[in-house]
């Protein structure tokens, strides 16, 4: 009896002995990552509001959108590119009063799934008529930056449409006049 509860004992060490090596092994493995990550897609659409004041054309010249997926810095660095991502890289002149009641395609992007939390928008250039006269908008920065979260979820599209109300952005200071962007966003998807 004292021979046989030995050999289960014997047994048991063993078989831990095995497991606890069996468990090291697996910890120390080295994580095989997946090279096909999946991603969503977003597309972005720009829009214009009726108007009220006697803006003929408002041409706006967008060069490059980029986005900013949410992780541990919540509040992004204007300086650094931490966390940003740049969804259209292509410069396009849009006219915003021509885009009463229309849509006019920005551009599009495989992202990484996540949240996001910002817009930012390049502008390089932005002219408007008004009363028949041609005048350059002064843009604070050349950047337009929106706070306003989405998601991109893997295999499915988001489609952000931009709606800048050009009327409201377009102000006078003296003789010169400057465009501090009023802009809706408004957020469909994900969908498939």
């Amino acid at each position: 009896m004292y021979v046989e509860s030995g050999r289960k004992m014997h047994a048991k060490r063993i078989a831990l002995v095995l497991l606890l090596a069996c468990a090291a092994l697996l910890g120390c493995a080295p994580q095989i990552q997946n090279q096909d990550v999946a991603t969503g897609l977003l597309e972005i659409s720009l829009t214009d509001a009726p108007p009220d004041l006697n803006v003929e054309k408002a041409l706006v010249t967008i060069s490059r959108v980029q986005v900013h997926l949410a992780g541990e810095e919540e509040a992004p660095d204007e300086e650094t590119d931490a966390g940003w991502f740049t969804a259209v890289e292509a410069a396009q002149t849009f006219d915003l009063i021509a885009l009463r009641d229309a849509e006019a395609f920005l551009g599009s992007a495989e992202l990484e799934p996540g949240k996001y939390t910002q817009i930012r928008l390049s502008v390089d250039k932005a002219v408007a008529t008004i009363d028949g006269a041609q005048h350059s908008l002064k843009v604070p920065s050349g950047r337009i930056k929106l706070v306003h979260p989405f998601t991109i979820e893997a295999g499915r599209t988001t489609k952000l449409t931009l709606d800048f109300d050009a009327q409201k952005s377009i102000h006078a200071a003296g003789k010169k006049y400057m465009m501090r962007p009023t802009i809706k966003v408004t957020v469909e998807g994900p969908t498939e």
